[in-house]
């Protein structure tokens, strides 16, 4: 399967960017389509890496019949398709009854509130879904209390990125709620970073993260996973409470020795598909000296 990269045009009739080979050469919808189709149809394809192809619900729609017939397939990767709603409830209603996919990718696909759903209508009925990336899509609020719904139901996604959704404190009230222990013991990790569009820290209002699981759950996005937000902080420190709680055991299971395993030279796969899943970090706002500020201000008025 071909790996496609972007790059810029200058044609004024062309978007910003299309989808290109290894050897610079366009790839188009039908290629992709005909890509898929491919995949979909083997027993022995694992994964099916569309990203970046401008498919849009049109080019899916054309291969979502082999896609709600297929058994073997565990990852997939559409990111960055402008499947906007309608490609999302295309695509969600074709897995929501698979029994093999266990990674989706579906960041950057203008996805909203509709989308939302579609996807909570799949997690009330899949039953192998593991990680789910909606990083930068647009599901807001109301497609947070449908997500939040569903996790009440659902029993094997443990990895959710929502980062970069407009959600706010109406959404991430009932994410809340949906993660308590008692109401969803497998969802581990959630990302909430950067919903909202100018980034304003909390400057401490949030409580952190123990020292003893700090290194796990750094690894879990606990820490850095909720930053960037105006949602409050008591929300941010209930929603780390849950979180923390259902970590735990692994945590001190990890730190006392029981269950840990010798590291390998190789990858492992975890840290093999770490970028697929985890997006770019966004950088700390460097400290200002305010001294040396008003130093050069004066120096620029003499």
């Amino acid at each position: 399967m071909r790996s496609a990269s972007v790059v810029e045009e200058g044609d004024e009739n062309e978007p910003w960017w299309v989808p290109r080979d290894e050897d610079s050469n366009v790839i188009t919808v039908e290629e992709s389509v005909a890509e898929a189709v491919h995949a979909l149809e083997s027993e022995t394809q694992l994964a099916l890496d569309l990203g970046y192809r401008r498919l849009g619900a049109a080019g899916l729609a054309r291969f979502s019949k082999q896609l709600n017939l297929n058994k073997s397939l565990t990852r997939i990767d559409l990111s960055c398709n402008l499947l906007q709603d309608s490609g999302a409830v295309i695509f969600f209603g074709a897995i929501a009854k698979l029994t093999a996919v266990q990674k989706v990718n579906l960041a950057g696909n203008m996805i909203g509130p509709p989308g939302a759903k579609a996807l909570a209508e799949c997690l009330m009925v899949n039953k192998t879904l593991e990680k789910l990336s909606l990083f930068h899509n647009e599901i807001g609020n109301a497609g947070a209390v449908a997500v939040a719904e569903a996790l009440t139901v659902n029993r094997t996604l443990h990895s959710l990125n929502l980062r970069e959704n407009k959600i706010t404190n109406q959404g991430v009230s009932a994410l809340v709620k949906s993660v308590e222990k008692d109401v969803n013991p497998t969802l581990m990790v959630l990302w909430l970073r950067n919903n909202v569009a100018h980034p304003a820290p909390h400057e401490g209002l949030v409580e952190p993260v123990p020292e003893s699981l700090r290194g796990k759950l750094s690894l879990l996005s606990q820490e850095e996973g909720l930053f960037y937000n105006k949602i409050s902080a008591e929300l941010l420190n209930e929603l780390k409470k849950h979180l923390i709680e259902k970590n735990r055991p692994a945590a001190e299971a990890e730190g006392s020795g029981k269950g840990r395993k010798e590291p390998k030279k190789a990858k492992s796969s975890a840290e093999a598909d770490r970028s697929f899943w985890t997006p770019p970090s966004t950088p700390e706002p460097p400290e200002v000296d305010e001294a040396a500020k008003d130093a050069t201000k004066k120096a620029k008025k003499r």
